[in-house]
């Protein structure tokens, strides 16, 4: 996964510097975008592959390539933030997991900008490049910040996360909207952000990153949502000490 990752994160670094300068030109960047995200998707594909050609990948929306090792699934979020990517705004993320049959059992985010490395093993612990990661300590609400989502696509969703966002607020709490969940999950588990949730979304988003906070011991807790015959997830995910407060503000 990190040497797929690195491979990847050349083109990356390249497109998102055209990006940047498109925007300074007020010129459309749709169609790059469009580009970049099949050229990202096709280099992590060539890589993954050709390490482990029998296992299963699964891309957001439920895209599963049944391998002939049906045991093992590579779990990827090709590029969380897309919508951050395509305005210059340097949050924007490739998140991958592996699945043994259900059970998530190694995962990497990579923040292409910052060459931030999130990795994982279950019972191993998680690391930022050679650092070991901890959760944050915080134990009041309104001492710490939280972030969430908001996808415009779902009126429902929306009226939910604004009612949330009305009853942290209520307690203080200080929340960002970043715009891309995967590395909100990173960022929990380094102890930048003391906690977050976000409903509806894909497994794809939420799988590397539950287990990199857990293994950095946070909590994270998912309900599985019906949503247009998919399957989406509403998560929380925080330290110890926050996670009930923070459940119990936000049920």
């Amino acid at each position: 996964m990190v040497l797929a990752l690195r491979k990847a994160s050349k083109s990356i670094l390249r497109d998102y510097g055209e990006i940047d300068q498109l925007q300074a030109s007020q010129r459309g960047t749709d169609n790059f975008l469009i580009n970049t995200d099949k050229k990202i998707k096709k280099n992590l594909m060539n890589e993954l592959v050709k390490s482990r050609p029998t296992w299963s990948i699964m891309f957001r929306g439920n895209n599963l390539q049944r391998g002939q090792d049906e045991v093992y699934t590579w779990i990827i979020e090709h590029l969380d933030g897309a919508s951050n990517l395509s305005n210059g705004i340097p949050y924007f993320c490739t998140s991958i997991a592996v699945t043994n049959q259900k059970e998530i059992i190694a995962a990497v985010i990579y923040d292409y900008l910052r060459d931030e490395m999130f990795i994982s093993e279950k019972g191993s612990g998680s690391f930022l490049n050679d650092r070991r990661l901890r959760v944050s300590g915080k134990k009041s609400i309104k001492d710490s910040l939280f972030s969430t989502n908001l996808n415009n696509t779902d009126s429902q969703n929306d009226r939910e996360i604004f009612e949330q966002l009305e009853k942290l607020k209520k307690e203080q709490g200080n929340i960002r909207i970043l715009g891309a969940p995967a590395l909100d999950f990173a960022y929990v588990a380094a102890g930048r952000l003391d906690g977050t949730w976000h409903n509806y979304l894909d497994f794809c988003q939420i799988a590397a990153g539950s287990l990199i906070i857990s293994e950095a011991g946070g909590i994270v807790e998912t309900k599985e949502i019906g949503v247009d015959g998919f399957s989406r997830k509403n998560t929380i995910a925080s330290n110890a000490e926050l996670f009930t407060k923070l459940l119990s503000i936000l049920s």
